[in-house]
């Protein structure tokens, strides 16, 4: 009993005094060394660890994870944003002669945009008003109104393409008359591909 606690306290001793080696697979950077024979057996070794092949084995390694491989197809386009303005009240009086901003978009992502404004105005028979909306000072729609009634609309599409964050505005002149700004919706929508199909509306 007394030789087999003295032998127990000697390893117990050495792997104290000396520590204990444990085999590194796989190596440094996942790479995973093995020694291959002609009988076709494959064995894995602790190569940094200075396990070699026997005679007649070929050393062999290969990494634990694979090259990067080929891209996937391109996913689906994601959701569309739209951005969305309304302006109500008779808050908006544009003398004759005058000009006045009468909406204004805040478009805070690169992108191609679809724009729509409908903009409600009042004034006298026979007076006029012209719009422009626009992208700084690009000019991307206009139109004018001629009252024949009290009331009148003006509508404004367009379609831009941004490379950074930008403001459109549509921007009002009274050209007869006073007028007055009654409301107003304004809405891009941020879309994937602009395609422009180049030809007339068809009935």
């Amino acid at each position: 009993m007394k030789g087999r606690l003295s032998i127990a306290a000697g390893v117990a001793a050495l792997a104290v005094s000396g520590g204990i080696a444990y085999a590194t697979i796989p190596g440094s950077g996942g790479v995973v060394s093995a020694c291959y024979s002609k009988a076709g057996d494959l064995r894995v070794i602790d190569a940094e660890g200075g396990a070699p092949c026997k005679s007649g084995e070929t050393p062999l390694s290969w990494n634990q994870q694979g090259p990067k491989g080929d891209p996937g197809p391109q996913g689906e386009p994601g959701p569309s944003d739209a951005y969305f303005g309304r302006r109500g009240g008779w808050n908006i009086d544009i003398p004759q002669g005058e000009t006045r901003t009468v909406a204004t978009l805040l478009l805070p992502k690169a992108g191609n945009y679809v724009l729509f404004g409908h903009f409600r105005f009042t004034s006298g028979v026979q007076d006029f008003v012209g719009c422009d909306l626009k992208a700084g000072e690009v000019i991307i729609d206009s139109d004018q109104l001629v009252f024949s009634w009290l009331f009148g609309s003006i509508l404004l599409t367009g379609a831009l393409t941004l490379d950074q964050p930008a403001t459109v505005t549509v921007v009002c002149r009274a050209l007869g008359g006073d007028v007055h700004h009654a409301w107003s919706t304004f809405e891009a929508i941020r879309v994937a591909t602009l395609v422009d199909t180049g030809g007339a509306p068809t009935s």
